[in-house]
C-alpha cells in the first residue's frame, strides 16, 4: 500500500498489505483502509476482511470474509462496508467505531455476482448477477436501512 500526498502527488509512505488483496475501500475521515483478501493457489489462508490504519499501516481488525471479493464499498452515512463476491454473496460489516467492526449480514445472490456499485446519493447497492443455467442476467438493488 502506498500513501500519496494529493497536493504534491508524491508517495509519502509504503506499507505491505497482508494476504492477497482483492478489493479496497477507504474511510478517509477515520484514516482506515478496508481490504478484502481472497484465497489463491498454494495458500490455505481463508479470505479475510481487514481494517488498516492508513497512518501507521497497522492492522486494526480482522474478520471473516466471503471469498473472491470483487467489490468493496464504504457507506459513510451508515458506517457500513459492503462486499460482493464471485462466490455469490453480499456481506455487510458495521463500523461500530474506527477500531471496532462486526459482520451484519451475509446474503446469497448467485455465483459470479461480484460486480457491484454503491451509489451513495441514492443509498443503493447494485449487484450484477451473471446469467446462470436458465436464469437471465439481473441487477439486484439493495437499500441499506438505518
Amino acid at each position: 500500500m502506498s500513501v500519496i500526498d494529493t497536493n504534491t502527488r508524491q508517495i509519502v509512505k509504503r506499507f505491505d498489505l497482508p494476504g492477497r488483496p482483492a478489493s479496497l475501500a477507504l474511510d478517509e475521515a477515520n484514516h482506515r483502509l478496508f481490504v478484502a483478501t481472497r484465497i489463491f493457489a498454494g495458500n490455505p489462508t481463508p479470505p479475510t476482511f481487514l481494517v488498516l490504519d492508513t497512518e501507521s499501516g497497522k492492522t486494526i481488525a480482522t474478520l471473516e470474509s466471503i471469498d473472491a471479493s470483487e467489490g468493496l464499498w464504504y457507506d459513510a452515512p451508515h458506517h457500513r462496508i459492503y462486499s460482493t463476491g464471485l462466490g455469490g454473496y453480499v456481506q455487510a460489516y458495521q463500523q461500530i467505531d474506527a477500531d471496532h467492526y462486526a459482520i451484519m449480514a451475509t446474503i446469497r445472490t448467485r455465483d459470479h455476482a461480484g460486480t457491484s456499485q454503491f451509489i451513495p446519493e441514492l443509498n443503493r447497492l447494485c449487484v450484477a448477477l451473471a446469467p446462470h443455467d436458465k436464469q437471465a442476467a439481473e441487477v439486484w438493488i439493495f437499500e441499506p436501512l438505518p
